[in-house]
């Protein structure tokens, strides 16, 4: 009797520790970033990333699209820190530390943006644990 009431309240305990897990996490389909935001991303984009993605994001044959059906099969279900850290170690090629971490949270706004995903009204941070609890989906739930 003591082993059942032993592994009920063990199951109950996982079951809470994933509720109250699920509960700290928001989708990009919550409005994450501010359109201020994605005026700063999009002025930033233009200066370090067109040459290489492009004015529409599309990428071209060795560089990724930032946008659409691959950019969102890519990266879905992904929290948003590990875009922004893809982002932030490996972007743009060769010039690490001309991007500081708030413009990359403007560029990935502007990206976020262009992906249709909406607006809120506090900006996206650029810090570990908050872009860890946003979870990148690309169609909305």
């Amino acid at each position: 009797m003591t082993l059942r009431i032993l592994v009920a309240a063990a199951a109950m305990c996982v079951t809470a520790v994933v509720i109250g897990a699920s509960s700290d996490q928001q989708s990009v389909w919550s409005g994450v970033y501010t359109d201020a935001q994605v005026d700063q991303g999009a002025a930033l984009y233009k200066t370090h990333c067109v040459t290489c993605h492009g004015d529409t994001l599309a990428g071209g044959e060795q560089v990724p699209a930032l946008r659409g059906v691959s950019f969102g099969a890519t990266w879905e279900g992904v929290p948003l820190s590990d875009l922004f850290e893809r982002m932030r170690k490996t972007m743009p090629p060769g010039k690490s530390g001309v991007v500081t971490r708030l413009e990359f949270a403007s560029i990935l706004a502007f990206l976020l943006k262009m992906n249709g995903m909406p607006p809120g009204s506090v900006p996206l941070g650029s810090d570990q644990p908050a872009l860890a609890s946003i979870i990148f989906r690309s169609n909305k739930p």
